[in-house]
């Protein structure tokens, strides 16, 4: 049955007029229809077609009216409504609807789908235009990102802060002032002398200006520093009255200047003026006080200070006292030596005030010798020697003289003729400044002369200790420890009991509670509990000074004769926990061996706030390695202040850590103030790897042989032969300034040995010996090595007749040179006998068993050479330098099979891995590369072969000794496929970058976690290897610079992955900034690699200094396990070889220049 479809209304809509004619036509159509609209308007509502005609209208006339325009010519139809037209029109809602294009009258196919298709890509639209202006605004509502690290407060580390303020943690400060910590830690306070002399003035101050009637109405408040000033406050009444600035770093005028306007500040407070002062000679007993203070001896000193108190005490403040006093307190000052303990400061601080005091006074008056000496005696050496060169002291007294001569270290104008009573001083002066000088024999001809002269002065018992024979020290030593007990209970008395003999000296040391409660029974005589230049505290404080100083003599004399046991009754003797008995006992453990126990004991030593700049140097020492030492540093940086003695101390601690920018800083600065600390500039040429310090000394000091001598010393050291050949001049020049010593020559024969020339070297020695100008220890040194050239040269006749003079003094040296005779002779019986008679003499001599175990090494008797060295061992000779040229001389040139035979037995009597290794790498010092290179194999067959680290120490070896491609040969039979992330970081270790740039390529073998670990070696490796990021593959550089999204990702996330070492890559390649780097540490291991980054990213420009610090802030996070704590330490350790002067940007060129300055060596 048909369905019958009914017809429904519609619209007519007009969708073209071809032409004006048809135009015409249908307005007059349109305007009889719609009578009450003009035409005009009807034309301009068909001018813009389609239009609709009508909206609604039954089907039939819609029809007849398209029909009728149809005729007309124009384009017209009738389209049905749809279901929602009809609905709107029926609600009366006729408001005309948006024209549309025309449409066929049936309904396209997909039409629901296509209109929602428009309406899901609006929504989508506008979803993305939301998302994009969030993602470009997040940054401005959360400008630390949607998620941020939470981070520590930022520190307030600039301004004033106080000194001594204890610095947060580098593993808990903020990030970004990790740099600035650590530059702060570093940064040594003030000299403490300052605060000290202060605050002694302020007491003097009061005794004498006001007579102690408002006693602490006066004293120094807390000091504030911001690095360029330090601020101290005047406190006068409780409340700050004043403030002064002193200029960092401290210099002496400064403190001077500091000491002036304290008094003035003072005397203001006080409403006081300097009372008269009376002339030079007018007091009578000032030139008896002045006889006693120039006696040198500490007790002569303290007499004669007594009597300048009782003249005070009489006749006021007058500055012809004072000036006595101050001078008193410099030679006190001097005499007081050993002090390990820097108890000495408080007696400088108290003779500075009564300096500053005089001055004040009397300000015309003369003081420049006061003020020279305690400047010189405090470090200061360069003020005082701008103080005498500006003056004549030559017309005055002969201790004046005899003063500024040792204080310009002129032993030429020390030495010359004196009257006036001066012997004493001018004995004791030489001696002390030629062991200063490092003229040994010298030094012990005066100390024995000084000692015979004044057998019961203390200062020369020091000097006859420190220079004479051991066996004389020995006694000496005992001698001067009960000396000071005598003088204590003899309350200080200038004829205080000494023995009278050396058998005296067997008792046991007076125990330092005993001493300490017998100090504080005594009084000084003529004195008072609150003296005004001397009381009894300060007298106590001497005493105290002499028994450390003694107990500490005693104990390093009984330590190089190595009696451990006598050694440990000495430091069982002091108070168990003092700073002092705990670094003698870790001297004990390390000299025993037993080094765990010895790194506590320094840790505990160097956190002691009673701990001297010192004793806390001498404990970072004796902590162990590298990261141990380190741990220690920032403890030991607090245990010193800004005098120019500890910044050579800093110098020499940097300098131990490989960190010789700092060490370089520190060194310059040492030196500025105190020019005449002749070692210091071999150690910095060795900081700098350049000569220059050491040439622009000598343009100073052309006179002293120890320049001389150091610059022997670092042209000795250069692998160029022509360099080295520049040594031999300095040495010449060295013996013509120091006749009597045998160093010079000696070291001219171990440069003539390097050269092969034996025959020049027996030359030299014999015209040395021939010019008779040696005696005593120089004389044997040199015999004994004459007659080993001798020997080494196959002449042993000539060797007994060199040695034939000296036979009658015995001793291990011609023991050994007799043994050796027998040897080169071919007497090997006789040789046996002989070196095995002098190890059972000298059981504990390193010299004798480490010569007995190279015979034997030579003739093939392993076992036995095993058990000299074990016997080395039990008794606490650890490690192998103590026998290593031995055990070099006799097997470096050895078949493989024979060195491992050796080897082998030392392994059998108790020799550790480690022994073996430090064997093996001091072969290579050497440049015995084979015998290293055995030995480094036979530990890797030892371990398996498994450690890759030692594995790639040994390529380097191997690239030094055949070239890359053998080197290169030997890693890749040790080295997986893919390379593993962990060798590569091994292999950049020691710079095999060629490798990890082959190796590293395709990072899509590895899994997801370790790509970009292994992207971030690929680039550290490119950038280390002198490669610049531009010429990196794009599609690498892509990777870390991420899509548009995932940039626009990283403004709200602050990464685009969220990888660390993604983030690491990215700053690598100049896309991030550091501070955006930093801001994302989270955990102590990326304290320790992003700051490695940031350096390798100022290495890769040539920054090294920058570079430097950046990689002691990654090891000062002491991340021993983490991979970038090894690369900055390994790159620190070639910088430290080859000097600040002399860094490379590649790593690998450090590498092979540091392989090049190995000397081959072929003396023993």
């Amino acid at each position: 049955m048909r369905r019958t479809i009914k017809k429904v209304d519609g619209k007519v809509i007009l969708r073209s007029v071809p032409s004006p004619e048809v135009e015409h036509r249908v307005v007059g159509l349109l305007s009889q229809l719609m009578k009450r609209t003009p035409p005009e308007k009807i034309r301009a509502g068909i001018a813009r077609t389609p239009v609709v005609l009508a909206k609604r209208i039954r089907p039939e006339k819609g029809e007849k009216l398209v029909e009728a325009l149809t005729k007309m010519g124009a384009n017209a139809a009738f389209v049905p409504l749809r279901p929602g037209e009809q609905e709107k029109l029926a609600n009366g809602n006729l408001k005309p609807r948006v024209v549309e294009m025309p449409v066929d009258i049936t309904p396209p196919p997909g039409r629901i789908l296509k209109k929602w298709l428009r309406r899901t890509a609006l929504a989508l639209f506008l979803a993305l235009a939301v998302l994009y202006a969030v993602v470009e605004n997040m940054p401005l509502i959360y400008p630390d990102g949607i998620s941020p690290i939470p981070q520590p407060d930022r520190a307030e580390l600039s301004g004033l802060l106080p000194v001594g303020k204890t610095l947060p943690s580098l593993l808990s400060v903020h990030p970004l002032d990790m740099m600035d910590v650590q530059e702060l830690q570093y940064r040594l306070p003030p000299d403490r002398r300052l605060l000290q002399v202060l605050a002694s003035l302020a007491v003097q101050f009061e005794a004498m200006m006001i007579d102690g009637a408002a006693r602490g109405r006066f004293r120094p408040g807390a000091l504030q520093s911001d690095g360029t000033a330090v601020t101290i406050p005047l406190i006068i009444d409780n409340r700050v009255a004043a403030e002064i600035q002193v200029a960092q770093p401290i210099t002496f005028p400064g403190v001077m200047a500091a000491c002036a306007t304290w008094i003035s500040m003072m005397a203001a407070g006080a409403d006081v003026v300097p009372p008269p002062q009376v002339p030079a000679n007018a007091i009578s007993g000032t030139a008896w006080a002045i006889r006693d203070v120039q006696g040198i001896d500490p007790r002569s000193i303290l007499k004669g200070l007594g009597t300048l108190e009782t003249l005070s005490r009489a006749h006021g403040p007058q500055w012809v006292i004072l000036k006595a006093a101050a001078r008193g307190y410099g030679y006190l000052h001097m005499s007081l030596f050993p002090d390990r303990t820097d108890a000495r400061d408080q007696l400088a601080a108290h003779g500075l005030g009564l300096l500053a005091l005089a001055r004040w006074l009397a300000p015309e008056t003369d003081l420049t010798m006061e003020e020279a000496l305690l400047a010189d005696q405090m470090g200061y050496t360069a003020h005082a020697l701008n103080l005498i060169r500006g003056s004549a002291f030559y017309s005055t007294g002969p201790s004046d003289r005899l003063t500024a001569a040792y204080i310009m270290r002129d032993a030429r104008l020390l030495s010359s003729p004196q009257k006036g009573g001066s012997d004493r001083m001018q004995r004791y002066l030489l001696a002390r400044l030629h062991r200063e000088l490092g003229q040994s024999r010298s030094a012990e001809i005066l100390s024995d002369a000084l000692l015979g002269a004044y057998p019961d002065l203390f200062p020369a018992m020091v000097e006859a200790i420190y220079s004479g024979p051991r066996d004389l020290a020995d006694a000496v030593s005992r001698r001067f420890l009960w000396a000071v007990v005598s003088a204590v209970e003899d309350a200080a008395s200038v004829g205080g009991h000494t023995p009278e003999s050396l058998s005296e000296t067997e008792k046991a040391p007076i125990p330092q509670e005993a001493f300490e409660a017998l100090v504080n029974r005594t009084a000084l005589p003529e004195g008072s509990q609150n003296g005004r230049i001397l009381d009894n505290s300060l007298t106590r404080q001497v005493y105290r000074i002499l028994y450390t100083g003694a107990m500490f003599l005693r104990f390093q004399l009984l330590l190089e004769l190595r009696d451990f046991a006598g050694a440990a009754a000495v430091e069982d003797s002091l108070m168990s926990d003092s700073p002092l008995a705990m670094t003698l006992r870790a001297q004990i453990l390390a000299n025993t061996g037993k080094h765990e126990e010895t790194a506590a004991l320094a840790a505990k030593i160097v956190t002691d706030p009673d701990s001297s700049a010192r004793l806390a140097l001498q404990a970072v020492q004796l902590s162990g390695a590298i990261p141990k030492r380190l741990a220690r540093l920032k403890d030991a940086a607090r245990r010193m202040d800004d005098r120019p003695v500890n910044r050579f101390f800093m110098a020499s601690l940097f300098q131990n850590i490989w960190y010789g920018d700092m060490a370089e800083t520190f060194y310059t600065s040492g030196l500025r103030e105190d020019p005449l600390r002749f070692s210091a500039y071999y150690e910095l040429a060795g900081v700098t790897g350049s000569v220059s310090p050491i040439e622009a000394a000598l343009a100073a000091y052309d006179r002293v042989a120890a320049l001389h001598i150091a610059a022997g010393d670092f042209y000795a050291e250069q692998p160029d032969p022509e360099e080295a050949e520049k040594s031999l001049a300095y040495y010449k020049q060295a013996d013509g300034l120091a006749p009597r010593e045998a160093t010079p020559a000696l070291k001219t024969r171990r440069v003539l040995y390097r050269f092969g020339r034996k025959s020049e070297a027996a030359t030299v020695l014999k015209e040395k010996l021939d010019q008779r100008t040696l005696s005593g220890s120089a004389e044997l040194r040199l015999r004994v090595a004459l007659a080993d050239t001798y020997l080494d040269m196959k002449q042993p006749d000539n060797a007994l007749a060199v040695i034939d003079p000296i036979q009658p003094v015995g001793g291990p040296e011609i023991a050994l040179v007799m043994a050796r005779v027998y040897e080169i002779q071919g007497n090997y019986k006789e040789a046996f006998a002989a070196y095995y008679e002098t190890a059972q003499r000298f059981p504990k001599n390193r010299q004798v068993l480490a010569a007995a175990a190279g015979f034997n090494w030579r003739v093939g008797r392993f076992k036995v050479a095993a058990d000299f060295v074990a016997a080395g061992r039990g008794t606490g000779m650890a490690g192998c330098r103590w026998y290593v040229d031995d055990f070099a001389f006799a097997v470096q040139d050895a078949p493989e099979k024979r060195l491992l035979s050796a080897v082998t037995y030392l392994r059998n009597a108790g020799s550790s891995l480690s022994e073996i290794r430090c064997l093996a790498f001091a072969l290579e010092e050497r440049r015995a590369f084979p015998a290293s290179f055995t030995l480094m194999k036979s530990i890797l067959e030892e371990g398996g072969g498994q450690d890759l680290d030692l594995a790639a120490r040994t390529a380097v070896l191997l690239n030094a000794w055949k070239g890359e491609k053998t080197a290169g040969a030997f890693l890749n039979d040790r080295q997986k496929t893919p390379l593993p992330v962990e060798q590569a970081a091994i292999l950049y270790r020691y710079g095999f970058f060629e490798k990890i740039l082959d190796r590293l390529a395709d990072v899509s073998v590895y899994p997801r976690k370790q790509r970009e670990q292994a992207r971030l070696i690929y680039l550290s490796a490119w950038l280390s290897s002198g490669r610049t990021p531009d010429s990196l593959d794009e599609g690498f550089k892509q990777h870390y610079r991420g899509s548009w999204l995932q940039r626009k990702m990283a403004q709200v996330t602050g990464y685009i992955s969220s990888d660390p070492d993604h983030l690491a890559g990215r700053y690598l390649l100049g896309m991030i900034f550091r501070t955006e780097l930093l801001e994302r540490i989270d955990s102590p291991q990326l304290r320790c690699q992003y700051p490695y980054i940031v350096g390798l990213s100022k290495r890769a420009k040539g920054g090294f200094t920058d570079a430097a610090a950046w990689y002691q802030l990654s090891r000062e996070s002491l991340q021993e396990n983490c991979d970038e704590f090894g690369w900055a330490t390994n790159e620190m350790f070639w910088w430290a070889h080859l000097g600040t002067r002399n860094r490379n940007r590649r790593l690998s060129a450090d590498i092979t220049a540091y392989t090049q300055t190995l000397i081959e060596r072929t003396e023993r």
